[in-house]
């Protein structure tokens, strides 16, 4: 289940965002909130703060606007350690990986924490998931 799109990845918009989303699956039962998930080409084109979106993942099969469906496969994943400021040295290292690997990733790249502010003292603690599709390989 996806918020809307975010035009910015500013604290007050995205703070704007889950609270909508959250408003929206009011009624469905959702694990937590699961991460953010990015355009893969943004990424290529070296743009790490572009639009976004955040998303939940529902305990029950959703249909409609505003529902994505992730694909099943093999993934690229890796963990990063440090403060979701750090999290474009995550995306960079994601992509080099890729092309070290000569597989091409699929449409998007998600984001999930791991372990976050309710668990550690400081943010440098922080531990996010980040993974994308493998579309060949």
């Amino acid at each position: 289940m996806l918020s809307d799109r975010m035009k910015s990845a500013d604290d007050y918009e995205m703070t704007m965002m889950i609270g909508r989303l959250f408003h929206k699956a009011m009624d469905t039962p959702c694990r937590q909130i699961s991460g953010m998930i990015h355009r893969t080409g943004d990424f290529r084109a070296g743009r790490y703060n572009d639009a976004t979106w955040f998303y939940l993942c529902p305990l029950v099969r959703l249909r409609g606007e505003n529902v994505l469906l992730r694909p099943e496969g093999e993934y690229l994943s890796l963990y990063h350690q440090g403060g979701y400021d750090t999290l474009e040295q995550a995306y960079r290292k994601l992509m080099q990986e890729a092309e070290r690997q000569g597989v091409e990733l699929g449409e998007y790249v998600f984001e999930e924490t791991i372990i976050g502010d309710w668990a550690v003292k400081s943010s440098e603690e922080y531990v996010t998931r980040v993974f994308a599709r493998i579309e060949n390989g």
